[in-house]
């Protein structure tokens, strides 16, 4: 039994003592019409078996139908001379509205012809409505103007041989290896290859880890302890071998940690070169952004030195500028140097002065995290909640001066894992800007507003230092603020964040080539600032609404300059990051979404 239908047609075949099906899906009840009239599908007009729920048989062979007093279906068809006729004469039906059903039995056994086939209108479908029927005539006779047959633009859906006699004539159709007016495929190598990384729980490394070790990529990356929820995760995920340690090492137990941002040696401080030898073991591929912890300077060094020992294939440093190698004629003063990015612009001096590293390094500069705002009382970024439920961010910045946006934690990963892909062929000795947005102040704040729901003002003003920090990290601030007041009163004269206008120039186009599904920072502040905040203990999303009205009032400039407040050593409370003071206040286990180097790094 098989049903011929408006939206496939199944024929069976014998075959043996077994019968086939064959399913034709693009067959529609005309082609079944033609494959008729063509001899294809043969319509014989002899005996047929007697279908389960007809009557006891008429005296009319010739075709059940015939009867119209029996037949539950005799009311849908004409009668009479009115009803079409085969070639030999006899009586057929084909409604072309219905679906049609075809029972038959088998020719000769273990023969390739085909059954004999007798339909019949099928009424159980609630769209078909009774049509007039249509006899079947002969095909035309070919002629010169008659157009070629049409090539079915899909094989039949079997899972027979190509070559069975029963596919009626279809093959295949062969489609080129590569579409016409489409660029080609990026070629990507094998993942068959293991990458290092240094401080995975830092959001570049552990956006990079999660990508390519979910793509297959062998991840071998050093964690300085499996303390917190982003080092527990690295640890855990499939394809990653985890080697803790730190990349400094002490000489004695005096400290529990090292000068942030030391330079030119420390008495108690040195590289930990065995962990770093460790690290590159079986490596091919090299992602690495050191951190101010400790002397960078050295640890970066030593990171390239080993990735030439190794013969790392493809290394790429994560860096910054030092302004004060970028300051141009038109400047007013010369541009001062960020203390914590200029050590970053010393080890890419580095490693270009290393002929064999430097052909296979790639520069990338990141530009501002979206993930460093926070409503905690951090410098720089603190969203700072008002009494009306709306938020404030003071910033030295311009305020109409662009500035480069990165959603670190969602989009480095990707754009590095497209920069391995692509190859040194491509990205060997080029520097990079990766950035997705060019937003500025204003714009920051009507874009957070926006995905936040609440209303976001911007102030221009000095750096608040509302909780303990490192006396390097405070050094960066002091020296940021002073380069960004050099365009108070003129925007040009802002010294640009990547240090050179070219690089400036190049966002977001080239980031957006190498990935082009960034999250901005309206989707961020919409759907993970407040997760953020929620695993820092905070609860403000769940408080009144009072600042959720926008209309009309998003970016805007309040007030002036006001002077920095108080933040001396001794002042108590939070302290930035965790884990450099005593106690539970410095552990940073109240705020386990900002720990030091997922906030530093």
């Amino acid at each position: 039994m098989a049903l011929l239908s408006d939206c496939g047609s199944c024929f069976t075949q014998a075959r043996g003592s077994k019968q086939r099906l064959l399913i034709v899906p693009s067959l529609t009840a005309f082609s079944v019409y033609r494959a008729v009239a063509a001899g294809i599908v043969p319509l014989h007009s002899g005996h047929y078996p007697r279908h389960p729920d007809w009557p006891a048989a008429s005296s009319n062979k010739l075709n059940p139908l015939e009867d119209q007093d029996r037949s539950p279906h005799s009311k849908l068809q004409p009668s009479g001379p009115d009803r079409p006729r085969n070639f030999d004469g006899s009586v057929s039906y084909l409604d072309l509205g219905s679906a049609v059903l075809a029972t038959g039995e088998a020719v000769g056994s273990g023969s390739d012809e085909f059954t004999k086939i007798s339909m019949r209108t099928e009424t159980s479908m609630p769209s078909a409505t009774p049509r007039s029927a249509l006899a079947i005539r002969p095909r035309p006779t070919p002629s010169d103007n008659e157009p070629p047959p049409r090539k079915p633009k899909h094989r039949p859906c079997t899972s027979y041989p190509e070559n069975d006699s029963y596919l009626f004539g279809f093959q295949p159709v062969q489609r080129p290896s590569q579409t016409e007016g489409r660029p080609a495929k990026r070629p990507m190598p094998s993942p068959n290859k293991t990458i290092a990384v240094v401080n995975s729980s830092g959001r570049q490394a552990a956006s990079f880890i999660r990508v390519a070790a979910a793509v297959g990529y062998r991840v071998r990356a050093q964690l300085r302890n499996l303390d917190g929820i982003v080092a527990t995760e690295i640890s855990s995920l499939p394809n990653v071998t985890v080697i803790v340690g730190d990349l400094y090492i002490k000489s004695s137990a005096t400290s529990t940690s090292p000068p942030l941002g030391q330079k030119n040696g420390h008495s108690n401080m040195g590289v930990n070169h065995e962990l770093i030898e460790e690290l590159f073991q079986g490596a091919q591929l090299a992602f690495i952004n050191t951190t101010f912890w400790g002397d960078e300077v050295a640890i970066g060094e030593a990171l390239a030195d080993a990735a030439v020992a190794a013969n790392i294939e493809h290394y790429i440093y994560s860096t910054m500028p030092n302004h004060s190698l970028h300051t141009p004629s038109t400047a007013v003063k010369p541009w001062p140097s960020l203390p914590l990015w200029s050590s970053k612009e010393t080890i890419s001096a580095y490693i270009r002065s290393l002929p064999t590293l430097a052909s296979k390094t790639t520069h990338l500069y990141t530009g501002i995290y979206n993930n460093n705002f926070t409503s905690l009382p951090y410098p720089l970024f603190c969203m700072e909640l008002q009494s009306d439920g709306s938020f404030k961010w003071q910033a030295p910045f311009h305020p109409h001066v662009k500035l480069p946006w990165l959603d670190a934690e969602h989009d480095v990963g990707p754009a590095v894992l497209q920069i391995f892909k692509d190859g040194v062929e491509k990205w060997g000795r080029q520097s990079i800007p990766l950035a997705y947005e060019m937003l500025s102040p204003i714009e920051a704040c009507e874009a957070f507003s926006r995905g936040v729901g609440r209303r976001v003002r911007y102030r221009r003003g000095k750096i608040e230092v509302k909780v303990k920090i490192p006396n390097g990290y405070r050094d960066q601030l002091v020296a940021l603020e002073e380069m960004y007041d050099l365009g108070r009163e003129d925007g040009s004269q802002q010294p640009y964040y990547f240090g050179t206008k070219e690089l400036e120039e190049r966002c977001p186009e080239q980031a957006l080539a190498l990935w082009e599904g960034p999250r901005g920072l309206e989707e961020y502040a919409r759907e993970v600032f407040p997760l953020e905040e929620a695993a820092n203990g905070l609860s403000w999303m769940n408080d009144g609404t009072e600042g959720e009205d926008t209309d009309g009032i998003e970016g805007e400039i309040v007030g002036g300059t006001e002077g920095e407040e108080d933040g001396s050593d001794d002042e108590e409370g939070l302290v930035m990051g965790g884990g450099l003071q005593s106690g539970s206040v410095g552990t940073g286990e109240s705020t386990p979404a900002r720990r030091e180097e997922s906030w530093l790094a």
